[in-house]
């Protein structure tokens, strides 16, 4: 099977569904809406589309998801892919209108071009190559469209207590050759009564993300905006307003970021100011995140270190702030829930719990990794690369003794997912369908994981 032959309809497909503006929004949530109008809009899209190539659809009545599939039988192999994303951020920042996906220098630029719809689309027609191929399927092969992956993961809750589970399943959400190990998932909110500070800022948007910018209004001195200048991060001032522009990055990695909101407290900690959110986020966390203060001892095992990630700030009503760890395998949550509390206790901080995701840990010597690896191997010609380690969450670990994150993208080729210009490029994407559709040709052969 030639491929290639899909490559207009993979890209015009990928720009079809990355012009949806597929964000939860909760000013739009009906009985049938669950995450918002155009999250629902997107999946319906989704499913036309499969429509379109001929594969038998279905969704949820809640609109909690989605799928599409071939085949027959009473097992199937899924694939699954989810259709939100996060906010778009800081617009000035991008070259490009985020949600009018543009096709340059070989790359798709959008919103969710590598996080989730590219990939989703080469999911896609990995399984129409399959239905043209006029391949005897011994089991059925599905495409499962979730809706609140960057949220709360209520639409695959939802899939697990309505469908039958997978005998296998990868999720198309990483990189290649496939992730093995997922950090646990924890997020907590950090909350104070506002009282006792004049000094009010806010920033960020997500958990998820490394907040990208952060505001102060309010008096302007010359000491903090030579403090700024200092600090080697861009800023914008107007009438009594300071922004702090930071890089946004995933929360997974915030290394690779800088974080807004704790370069804005940092300046205010080399001005003097003793407010209790200047010392927790300075202090505590620091804007340097491999220095955190968290946590007494370090928090590591053989799949790594613990990622600390203030998410954002809002000091609208009380302090609020977002907190995302990745815990290494072998942690509990509990434990680290604790540690947590009573760090910031001290600073006069409540913590709520929001989320928690378990880790995923699978072996690499089953048939089912095998098949994995072998392709990749066989069609990259790339024996060097590795199974992966991350701190990622994918759907893979909904399934985690059956699932893995199986691509689409390559070793070197850099993740976008959350930043500003993201993007995938096309040579990617089609590879990644050829990997899938010979995967998925094996796997119709293998009864077990």
């Amino acid at each position: 099977m030639n491929i290639n032959k899909y490559e207009k309809d993979i890209i015009s497909n990928v720009i079809r569904l990355v012009n949806i503006p597929s964000i939860y929004d909760e000013n739009t949530i009906t009985e049938k809406t669950p995450f918002g109008k155009h999250i629902n809009i997107c999946l319906d899209e989704t499913l036309k589309l499969c429509e379109e190539l001929g594969l038998k659809t279905y969704k949820d009545l809640a609109g909690y998801y989605g799928y599409a599939e071939i085949g027959t039988g009473l097992d199937y192999i899924g694939i699954m892919c989810h259709l939100d994303v996060v906010p778009p951020g800081d617009l000035s920042i991008w070259k490009s209108d985020p949600f009018k996906a543009e096709q340059r220098n070989g790359e798709i630029y959008g919103r969710g071009t590598g996080d989730d719809k590219g990939p989703t689309i080469a999911a896609i027609f990995a399984v129409k190559a399959i239905l043209d191929s006029k391949i005897r399927l011994n089991k059925r092969i599905r495409l499962m469209f979730l809706t609140d992956e960057e949220t709360l993961w209520r639409g695959i809750d939802r899939y697990k207590e309505s469908e039958q589970e997978p005998i296998f399943a990868f999720a198309a959400d990483g990189y290649f050759p496939f992730t093995y190990a997922e950090k646990g998932l924890l997020q907590l909110t950090l909350k104070k009564e506002k009282k006792d500070s004049d000094i009010v800022f806010n920033g960020g948007e997500n958990y998820n993300s490394v907040a990208y910018n952060a505001v102060y209004k309010g008096e302007l001195t010359l000491s903090i905006l030579s403090l700024i200048d200092n600090q080697e991060i861009k800023y914008k001032v107007t009438n009594d307003e300071i922004e702090i522009i930071g890089i946004p990055a995933h929360a997974s990695k915030p290394e690779l970021g800088k974080n807004a909101v704790l370069y804005l407290a940092n300046i205010f900690k080399e001005i003097g100011r003793q407010d209790s959110h200047i010392k927790l986020l300075t202090e505590v966390f620091n804007y340097d995140v491999n220095k955190t203060q968290l946590f007494d001892k370090p928090i590591v095992d053989r799949t790594g270190k613990i990622s600390v990630n203030i998410g954002a700030i809002d000091m609208t009503k009380d302090i609020t702030i977002k907190l995302d760890m990745r815990l290494p395998v072998t942690y509990q949550k509990d434990d680290i829930i604790k540690q947590v509390k009573d760090k910031v206790k001290k600073y006069g901080f409540n913590i709520e719990f929001r989320s928690y995701l378990n880790p995923l840990y699978v072996s690499l010597d089953s048939p089912f990794t095998r098949i994995l690896l072998d392709t990749y191997q066989e069609i990259s010609n790339d024996y060097e690369s590795k199974p992966i380690i991350n701190g990622g969450a994918t759907f893979a670990r909904a399934y985690p003794d059956r699932a893995v994150c199986f691509g689409v993208k390559f070793k070197g080729n850099p993740s976008y997912a959350h930043e500003p210009n993201e993007r995938i490029d096309i040579e990617s994407l089609l590879k990644g369908t050829e990997i899938y559709f010979v995967t998925l040709k094996k796997l119709n052969k293998l009864n077990k994981i």
